[in-house]
């Protein structure tokens, strides 16, 4: 973990819980050190171009790939350091009622300028809440104009670094979007679901072996709240009756779109007799 202040020779944030996204962890990390530890020569370039905006990053993929596991890793490797702020948001913290969500907004974005710290790093999960796009009701509206200003810098946003998170890249306001560096988050690859099964089948008492190199080749596009919620049930199965028949695993995984519900066939009855 890192402690007091960035620098050139060592990595700024700690991912090490985090299973997959090797690609996604070196761009954010990549862009972030720009943002922070060439913070002077940044915001030179900025104003320079006559732009105050915040810093903003877009996180962006299908549900349960760890989008807000990896922001609370962000938040949980910037907190030690000294002349960097950091706090965590939900969307539903800007959201009020006709007439006060430009407020509500304004008030979190003042005190993220008015922090201590040169740099303070906003983490906004679920980012979509806020930045929808303008049609339909007057609320939804009201709460994109004004998030849309604040990251616009019509008030000095050059200390913000705004970092997001969505599933839902269609529903937001393309102006509002065009502010953000987007980073897609992809579902774990084949050497990265080894893995996940290594982590959460592994740990099953199976009545056969479970060949994890062959499994992983049918999970393709299961995600890790995929394989956590399966090793749960399947663990509430070995504890009521000593161990689980590797059938039960084959019926979680049908449960699941993709390659593991199109080979449910190749999975049951096995391509090495063990299925």
């Amino acid at each position: 973990m890192p402690q007091g202040n960035p620098s050139s020779d060592k990595m700024l944030l700690n991912f090490d819980a985090l299973i997959g996204n090797q690609d996604l962890k070196e761009q954010l990390e990549d862009t972030l050190f720009i943002f922070i530890t060439k913070k002077e020569e940044w915001i030179a370039y900025l104003k320079g171009i006559n732009s105050y905006a915040a810093s903003a990053i877009l996180l962006f993929g299908l549900p349960g790939l760890g989008k807000t596991s990896i922001l609370r890793a962000i938040e949980a490797s910037i907190k030690p350091m000294d002349d960097i702020g950091v706090r965590f948001y939900k969307s539903n913290e800007f959201q009020g009622q006709v007439g006060n969500n430009g407020q509500k907004i304004s008030e979190a974005f003042d005190g993220a300028r008015a922090s201590k710290q040169s740099t303070f790093v906003m983490l906004i999960d679920e980012i979509d809440g806020v930045m929808q796009k303008k049609e339909g009701l007057l609320n939804v509206q009201e709460r994109t104009n004004a998030f849309q200003a604040e990251i616009e810098g019509m008030v000095d946003s050059t200390k913000l670094i705004i970092i997001g998170t969505t599933n839902h890249t269609e529903s937001i306001e393309p102006a509002a979007l065009d502010r953000f560096v987007s980073i897609q988050i992809k579902p774990p690859n084949l050497n990265e679901r080894k893995i996940f099964i290594a982590k959460y089948l592994s740990v099953i008492k199976f009545d056969k072996p479970l060949d994890v190199d062959l499994l992983a080749v049918h999970t393709d596009g299961m995600t890790g709240r995929h394989f956590t919620q399966i090793s749960k049930r399947l663990k509430m199965f070995e504890l009521r009756h000593g161990e689980v028949p590797l059938g039960n695993l084959s019926l979680e995984l049908i449960k699941y779109s993709g390659r593991a519900g199109k080979n449910k066939k190749a999975i049951i009855e096995g391509e090495n007799n063990d299925y």
